[in-house]
Order: structure tokens, then sequence, then C-alpha cells
């Protein structure tokens, strides 16, 4: 039987070589009269170039390729022979191969991860231009992902390291006593900015240990080191305390009692002085008085909280005044409407029966009430229209205080007997009642004369003033000089029911 032709060569490990190198074509078939090209070495111990193919064997033939663009990897030669002296050869040799051993492995690494290398670069040699496109892009999508969330870490690490900072303050300035605290100042944009530079300035001089003033010269059992750890230790037991007691004098600060909680925190630097005498340990002053000055920034705050609820209420009153005025201007206004229909029927019925005599009695009337009409809606057309009063209340304030106010209401007296109401233990006494166009306007230049009189600085609706009624009287002569005549201004403050109460006599009789 004839042998099997020859058609090709199968590139393998040859059997029994372990391992087989990674990445070797072992199955790849060169074309027919294909020999290896002059750069490849010859073939290594153990690896069998030339296996042949016969024709009528099953195989996988793929694709022919030229070998240079196919085969890159070059399996190392094997270790070269090595002269080994006489004396001792056997260890040393031993010892030698072993070592060239583990550089032989890894040279064997490096070439094969240029295989794979060389593989790769093929691979893309082989893509389209389009696809090198679109595996530009993304890759460039990648790198861009990448360096955004590079950039995200290290901002999550800056905000990290920021974050750790101020916690390691905090706790600095916690072991001093010194805590992070709702101040009631810090909802206040005007008080805002002022209490955090107090505040800051406090935490700069507890970092800088200069908040507490100590001695140099104790010492402790003889040891001047054991004396400046024992001073240091109790100093901040010291300032611990009256940190404590300085955020409780914070929170607990009222309007108007500012005076208790200072005397209260200089109390409590005082007995610190006191008990660290001999250590020479004491408040700063300058740390004293930031907060005393943080203190009152607290106080200051709540007189604020405590004007605006007055304000407040005033406004209410005010409105609640002006709804009432307006109320009876329309009542009044309807009072009137009917009035003058009855006086329209009247005339009609008296023209019809003849009598003209009493029917132009009845036109007056009726211009009466028409007048009264008109003077109404002015009235409501026109807010500054209304009644100006000055009354006094002598067994609530005194000789030498009175109340200039204003009012619309139809009925002036409705308001002032509203004023002497359970809020004051006597009845107001009325001096005068000025009707005028513009009684806000006298009202305002009545107050800007005695506005240095003015009983309180600070809440201007508070229309009270240091000034008997006399010394008023002779004022509204100088200011209404433009308005309509003023009624009747009384000087004598009855004050009855004071006078009753007291058991005095009465001084008009």
């Amino acid at each position: 039987m004839a042998e099997p032709a020859i058609i090709g060569y199968r590139f393998r490990p040859a059997p029994g070589w372990d391992p087989a190198p990674q990445g070797a074509p072992e199955d790849w078939f060169p074309p027919e009269g294909w020999t290896p090209p002059e750069h490849w070495p010859p073939a290594p111990e153990g690896w069998d170039f030339r296996e042949p193919i016969y024709a009528g064997v099953a195989h996988d033939a793929p694709d022919a390729i030229a070998a240079e663009d196919r085969i890159s990897y070059q399996p190392l030669p094997p270790l070269a022979s090595r002269t080994v002296p006489g004396l001792g050869a056997k260890k040393f040799a031993t010892a030698l191969l072993a070592e060239i051993e583990q550089w032989h492995s890894f040279a064997e690494g490096l070439n094969r991860a240029n295989f794979d290398k060389d593989e790769q670069l093929r691979s893309l040699g082989a893509m389209t231009a389009a696809e090198l496109a679109t595996e530009e892009t993304r890759l460039r999508g990648l790198v861009a992902d990448a360096s955004a969330q590079r950039d995200s870490i290290r901002t999550q690490i800056d905000e990290a390291a920021a974050s750790l900072a101020d916690v390691r303050d905090r706790v600095e300035l916690a072991s001093d006593g010194l805590y992070a605290y709702q101040h009631p100042a810090e909802t206040s944009l005007e008080l805002q900015t002022r209490l955090s530079i107090v505040q800051s300035q406090i935490k700069d001089m507890v970092r800088s240990k200069s908040a507490v003033t100590t001695s140099t010269t104790f010492t402790f059992n003889g040891s001047a080191v054991e004396g400046r750890r024992w001073v240091g230790d109790i100093s901040k037991l010291m300032l611990r305390a009256y940190n404590a007691e300085a955020e409780n004098c914070v929170k607990t600060v009222r309007a108007g009692n500012l005076a208790a909680a200072q005397k209260r925190l200089a109390t409590s630097a005082d007995q610190i002085a006191k008990l660290g005498a001999r250590m020479g340990i004491a408040i700063a002053p300058g740390y004293e008085r930031l907060r005393m000055e943080e203190l009152q920034l607290a106080a200051e705050y709540q007189e604020r909280v405590k004007q605006e609820r007055e304000n407040e209420r005033e406004r209410k009153a005010a409105l609640r005044e002006a709804e009432r005025a307006e109320r009876e201007l329309r009542a009044q206004r309807e009072r009137l409407e009917r009035e003058r229909q009855q006086y329209l029927n009247a005339i009609e019925r008296l023209v019809a029966q003849g009598d003209t005599e009493a029917a132009d009695r009845t036109r007056a009337e009726l211009a009466r009430v028409d007048g009264e009409i008109e003077s109404v809606d002015r009235r409501v057309a026109n807010v500054r229209i209304g009644h100006v009063y000055v009354i006094s209340n002598v067994g609530a304030f005194g000789e030498r205080m009175v109340k200039i106010g204003m009012t619309r209401r139809l009925e002036p007296k409705d308001r002032i007997r509203e004023l002497g109401d359970a809020s004051v233990p006597f009845r107001f006494d009325t001096h005068a009642l000025i009707f005028s166009e513009d009684a806000v306007g006298l009202e305002t230049k009545l107050h800007q004369a005695l506005a240095a009189r003015r009983v309180n600085q600070v809440n201007l609706r508070r229309e009270f003033f240091y000034a008997t009624p006399h010394e008023v009287k002779e004022l509204v002569r100088e200011v209404t000089a433009d308005f309509q005549e003023m009624v009747e201004f009384n000087e004598h403050a009855d004050a009855d029911e004071f006078r009753v109460s007291a058991g005095a006599p009465d001084i008009a009789t």
C-alpha cells in the first residue's frame, strides 16, 4: 500500500513536552511548499516544528496566513551547558542551575507577554477604520469616566479631610468645655455677624491656651515638671466649669434679666480665681470680656424678640381700632341713610297735604342729615381725619405724665374708656379732644415736640410723655395754628377713683 502524500505540516509541541507554551499555534497548517522564514531559529529541544499532515487524514485547516504574521511566539532556547569546578561541584552546580532556572522562567513569562501583546496589535490591525473610530470613542469615554470618578474621589477625600479636621477641632475644644450649641442670636441676620466674630475669638483663645492665666513657678512634690502638669490639669478643669456656666447663662438669659446673668457669670470667674489662687489660676480678663459680650448678644436678641412681640400686639390693636372706626362709620352712614329716607317720605306727604311750612322745616332737617352723611363719607375716604386726645392717669403714672394719641372713632371718649380697662388701676382723665382734618399730622407734631420727654424710647407706639397737662396745653397752642381750633382744654385731672381710694381730699374744692 502506497504511503499517503504529505500535504502540509502541523506546528505543535512535541509529545510529552509539558507544559505547552501559552498561546502556541498548535493547529496551524502552512500552505504547500511553505518553508520557515530565515529569521526563525532552529527548533529547540521539546518543540516539533514539522509534524507532517497526510492526505486523507481528517483535520481542521484554518485560513492560510503568512507565518511571520501569524506566529510571533518564540520559546526560549534550552539552558546552556555549564562547566562546574571539581571540588564541591555538585552542590554548587545544583544551586546555580536552580537560580538559572528561575531566570529562565522569568524570561519565558516576558516572552509570553510579548506574544499576547503582538496578538492584540494584530487584532487591532485587522479592524476597519470605522471599527477603530468606534473603539477610540469607547476608550475615550472610558478615560473620561475614569477621570470623572478620580475627580469625584479626590473631592470626597478633600471633604472627608476637612470634616475630619473640623471634628478634631471640635473634640479639642470640647475637652476644654467649649461645645457647639444653638446660640439665640444665630437666627438674627443683624447679630449673626457680630456673634461669629466673638465666638471665633473665643475659640482662638482656647486653642492658644490663653483663656486661663496660670503660675509658672508652682511645684508638686518638689518637681517643676509635675507642677506644670498639675497646673495644666486643674486649669483645664476650671475652664470647663467656667465655659459650662457661660453657656448656661446664654441659654437662660431673657429680656430684662441681663444684669442678673452677668453677675452670675462674673461670680463664677471670681470663685475660680479664689479656688486657684495658690496656683495662680484665673480666667483671663480678655476671655471673660468675650464671654460677657456673647451673653450680651443673647440678651439683645431676646430684647428684640420681646419688642417685636409688643410691636405686633400694638399693630394688631391699631388694626382692631381701625376696624372698629370703620364699622362705626358704616353703621352711622346706614343710620343717616334711613333717617334721610324718612325725611324724604315726610316731605312727600306734607307736600301732598299742602303743608308747605312743615315741608320746609323737614327740608332743613334733610339738609342737616345730608351734611352729616357727607362728613361720614369724607372721614371714610380720608383716614387722617379724627380726634387727637390728651389724657392722664395720676393714680397709675403720677402727676407729670400724659398720653397723647389719635382715634378715628365717631365718639373718641369710647376709645379713652377702653384704654382705662383692667390693665390700669384707675380710669384716664381727659384734658383735651382736638378734632382735625389731619389728626395724624397733629399727633406727629406733638410727639416730635416732646420726643426728648418720651417715656419709652424703644417702643414708639407707647405714647406716654413726661409732661404736665399745662405744658401740653401751651404746646398745643404753638402747633395748632394751621389746624382747626381745638375744643376746651382742661388742665385739672379729676382722678376721682384715685383720690377716693387714697382718702385724699378733692383739691378742686
